[in-house]
């Protein structure tokens, strides 16, 4: 196992809402010496309080903007989130408190995912990050065969989803989704390494499009051509 000082030293970064004052030597070392991993002290940028916590527990609610102290205070206003989305969550109902077998309490919203499906999820998890969907995000992901984060897994993804929806058609598989060298359309060069979220669209990154519109996404009936318009 790794001795203090041989993990890479990140205080200063900031992930998440979650600033890295110092590192914490008191925390995550077992007795002999060894380090499981590294604790720091950090700052939440919402509220101001300081904890010490594991990189991992981090970086696992990094897209979270709250930390537990945020949290708490919600939690004891019951929060009224109705009509947010979280993710391909959408809650439609108000909070309301639920009772565990000990004796704690936790609050939980009534909420639509994309697909449809109806769901009491609790707000704790929907403001952290924590849950995404209902689950159908993984289904998705699951029909690329380990492919998804290829330019084809992207595309058959992105444009899966989208025909959820929109609730048309989709019937195509990865294997029909072949991203070219040069856009059949306009001739110029597709560069799919300039596609993805938060990335940007240029104008020659690939998109997967439908000849006709209302067939859907069936074979025969789409091709991967550059973005740029052509009107």
């Amino acid at each position: 196992m790794p001795r203090r000082g041989q993990f890479k030293d990140r205080s200063g970064e900031t992930i998440g809402n979650r600033k890295l004052l110092k590192r914490d030597l008191n925390r995550g070392v077992n007795s002999d010496g060894h380090m499981r991993e590294p604790y720091y002290l950090n700052e939440c940028l919402t509220c101001g309080y300081v904890g010490s916590n594991g990189i991992s527990s981090i970086n696992k609610v990094k897209d979270s903007t709250q930390c537990t102290k945020c949290m708490n205070r919600l939690h004891r206003r019951a929060v009224d989130i109705k009509g947010k989305t979280f993710g391909e969550w959408k809650v439609i109902g108000y909070t309301r408190r639920l009772m565990t077998p000990g004796g704690n309490s936790y609050y939980v919203a009534e909420c639509r995912c994309s697909c449809g499906t109806k769901r009491d999820v609790p707000v704790y998890n929907l403001i952290r990050g924590l849950t995404k969907s209902c689950g159908c995000l993984q289904k998705i992901n699951s029909g690329c065969h380990g492919k998804s984060q290829t330019p084809s897994g992207k595309l058959f993804v992105q444009r899966r989803l989208e025909a959820k929806k929109q609730g048309v058609p989709f019937t195509i598989s990865i294997e029909d989704v072949v991203v070219p060298e040069f856009c059949p359309v306009l001739g110029i060069k597709i560069e799919p390494g300039r596609q993805g979220k938060g990335k940007g669209i240029e104008d020659n990154s690939p998109s997967l499009d439908k000849f006709i519109p209302e067939l859907g996404y069936v074979p025969g009936n789409i091709a991967v051509i550059n973005w740029r318009p052509t009107g």
